[in-house]
């Protein structure tokens, strides 16, 4: 994922406090207020670091009424992990579509795939290549992308940065790469956002060229 440099008229877009974000979402209140969120509309794009990952996808998950959809590398069971699973739970009790791949070289994975099955969700193992996105998509309305692993140490602990969006178009492409993944695992997604919208949706082999396009183009 990559988020262009923006140069818009003036008063069209503002940096405001992340606890502002429109469309419904309500920010954990210890999201901090230095984190800058760029508005475009009614859309907007937040950085959401470090702590900050763990109690926004928490919400995620919690705020879904129709679809989550999650990509992970690791599924490491710990104190934190053990609350994304019970929320993914409650998801599917309320009638949400959960789809959940992981990659499989990580121990404890399998079972995390075998209780979200047993529990009602589409859950899957990467056994093909490696499953190394992180990302979560919230009934086409929010998607969450960055470094963030799911285990205690990345959630609670780590040094971590991610994108937290929900510009449509970069929305859309994010499901449609979360979900071309599930239903093709050994197939690489070409998944790409439309270039004027932010941030940019990149799908896999794809993030070399887009860096050194941005290097290139930088002033």
């Amino acid at each position: 994922v990559a988020c262009r440099s923006v140069r818009e008229p003036a008063g069209t877009t503002d940096a405001v406090a992340s606890s502002d974000v429109a469309q419904g979402l309500v920010l954990p209140s210890n999201f901090p207020p230095n984190a800058a969120t760029v508005m475009f509309g009614n859309a907007f794009v937040a950085p959401v670091v470090d702590k900050e990952v763990y109690p926004v996808m928490i919400e995620l998950i919690e705020r879904a009424e129709v679809q989550v959809c999650l990509l992970a590398y690791e599924f490491v069971p710990g104190e934190a992990t053990d609350k994304v699973e019970d929320a993914l739970f409650r998801a599917v009790s309320r009638g949400v579509s959960v789809r959940v791949l992981v990659d499989d070289s990580v121990e404890g994975a399998a079972e995390f795939v075998q209780r979200l099955s047993a529990g009602g969700a589409t859950a899957n193992l990467d056994t093909v290549g490696t499953a190394h996105t992180k990302m979560t998509v919230m009934d086409q309305r929010f998607a969450l992308v960055g470094s963030t692993n799911l285990s205690t140490a990345s959630l609670r602990y780590n040094h971590e940065a991610n994108l937290l969006f929900s510009t449509p178009a970069s929305v859309n492409a994010a499901l449609s790469y979360c979900t071309g993944r599930q239903n093709n695992v050994g197939t690489k997604q070409s998944a790409i956002s439309p270039p004027e919208n932010d941030p940019r949706v990149f799908g896999d082999g794809q993030g070399l060229e887009a860096l050194r396009t941005a290097v290139l183009q930088a002033e």
